[in-house]
């Protein structure tokens, strides 16, 4: 009987707070998408009845001719942005505003996750090490690491020479490859995970990557809470990374953690007063961050232009064609021939387009904000300081005022003629302004690496297990296809000739 009471009276009050929160945006006068009780508009995926990307494409189209909208996130109010003027005013132009990320994890909660450039909230050690991680990825820097990916690259392509190709899922083995890639370029140590899946930074990557369905839920509903003690970086994880790096060759000084250390980060003071440890601790911070953030995306990301050449014949032809090319001026790939591989560059656009890895930005605002009316309908509106506006990059990439016939694959709406007709800020794939994926240029250089040596050793086919079209996954709110990604291999070149 006091069980019953309890819980009928913590029901009531739930369901009071959730009437009182759920009419915040019709308090302010803003047109919002009604909300699913408890869950806002996360209530489809949930209970996994629709993919993530797909509910913000149909959240996205609730008011095709609002400039924003609002809507609730579970039992938090956000502000959905559509048009190209307020990405490029929230994302760039009043960057003072809207410095910060949405924080899904309190520092005291978890102090690891809370040292990383993402998470951190603007300021000055945010902008000190900002700057100092982008020092680690200039031109010169990623000209070193490109050799490291070459080898990954090779490794990647040569080790389906020596394996039945007729028909391979792509996220297992494109994964073995990205986490390679990170290994030696951002931890100074080398790994083959295609031939040893179970080294232990593998195993370690797959784990502190994965953000399934629970761990989000536990994310967003219990991070506030220390007792409950949820993590998204582990004690443990910390300790690992630091023993690779505390192990990594001496000789082995162009890879990121090394960089940011011999740079003492982006103290304040440059680590006058810090001790090793601290720049240590901060260093490896930084490259989980960038483990974390690269990791899926990339293997994703690679994974799906993998499987839009495979079903269409003719650009990978193409692309082949400007491979083979390249291939014929030198024995082997340089970092300056990369770059200029225009119709690559084209593919690689296209496919971020059409899968951009991060499907939806966010930013919160850090005082109060306000949007002047610009058509009849409209009015302005003064927005409240710590408003969390979501940018549904997914949808405004498929949104056919921006991209004629947006499910098609075509390279060509980024040739250099196209490409200056694109509507500025509707193609974001790593956001843009002070606080776009500062690792987006790395993450591009390994993508067209693997697809390279890839093009030039194996011709791409579908096969009975490709599904065309492609199937999002109902589990999780990333990008990621339901079943993996199937396709198959045709060597080029007889094996006895390699």
């Amino acid at each position: 009987m006091i069980l019953t009471i309890l819980t009928c009276t913590i029901l009531i009050l739930l369901y009071l707070k959730m009437r009182r929160t759920y009419k915040y945006w019709r308090n302010l006068n803003v047109v919002y998408v009604r909300p699913w009780p408890l869950f806002g508009y996360m209530a489809p995926s949930v209970l996994r009845l629709k993919a993530f990307p797909m509910i913000l494409q149909k959240v996205y189209n609730v008011f095709p001719e609002q400039r924003y909208f609002g809507a609730y996130q579970f039992g938090t109010p956000v502000l959905f942005i559509r048009s190209p003027n307020l990405i490029k005013k929230i994302l760039s132009d009043d960057f003072a505003t809207f410095p910060d990320r949405r924080i899904i994890m309190e520092a005291n909660v978890d102090p690891l996750w809370a040292k990383n450039l993402h998470a951190m909230q603007g300021g000055n050690h945010w902008h000190n090490l900002r700057t100092a991680l982008s020092l680690g990825l200039t031109d010169n820097h990623l000209s070193k690491m490109f050799e490291s990916m070459k080898t990954c690259a090779k490794n990647f392509a040569y080790f389906f020479l020596d394996t039945n190709t007729e028909s391979i899922e792509l996220l297992d083995v494109t994964s073995k490859f990205v986490n390679d890639v990170i290994a030696s370029t951002v931890f100074g140590v080398s790994y083959n995970s295609l031939e040893n899946s179970r080294n232990d930074f593998y195993l370690m990557s797959k784990d502190i990557t994965k953000f399934n369905l629970m761990k989000v839920i536990k994310l967003f509903g219990f991070s506030k809470f220390e007792m409950l003690k949820f993590r998204i970086i582990e004690e443990r994880t910390n300790q690992f990374y630091k023993h690779v790096v505390e192990n990594a060759s001496p000789h082995q000084e162009n890879h990121l953690v090394r960089i940011l250390i011999k740079n003492g980060i982006g103290y304040d003071g440059i680590g006058d007063t810090e001790t090793d440890k601290d720049v240590l601790d901060e260093a490896v911070a930084q490259g989980i961050h960038f483990l974390i953030s690269g990791f899926e995306t990339v293997f994703i990301g690679l994974s799906f232009l993998v499987y839009e050449l495979a079903i269409n014949a003719n650009i990978q032809e193409k692309l082949r064609q400007e491979v083979d090319a390249i291939s014929e001026l030198c024995k082997d790939l340089s970092y300056g021939q990369i770059g200029k591989m225009q119709y690559l560059d084209m593919v690689v656009s296209e496919s971020l387009r059409k899968w951009p890895p991060t499907v939806l930005i966010d930013r919160k605002s850090v005082k109060p904000f306000t949007i002047e009316a610009e058509k009849v309908w409209d009015t302005t509106t003064t927005f409240n300081e710590n408003t969390i506006c979501l940018i549904p990059s997914f949808a405004i990439h498929r949104d056919k005022k921006y991209y004629p016939n947006p499910d098609e694959f075509d390279p060509e709406r980024f040739s250099p003629l196209n490409r200056q007709k694109i509507k500025p800020n509707t193609y974001i794939p790593f956001g843009f302004g002070p606080r776009n994926c500062i690792g987006f240029q790395f993450a591009l250089l390994e993508i067209k690496t693997a697809v390279f040596h890839l093009l030039s050793e194996f011709e791409i086919v579908s096969t009975d297990k490709t599904k065309n079209p492609i199937k999002l996954s109902t589990s999780g709110f990333q990008l990621s296809p339901a079943g993996g990604i199937w396709v198959g291999l045709k060597p080029r070149r007889p094996l006895d000739t390699l």
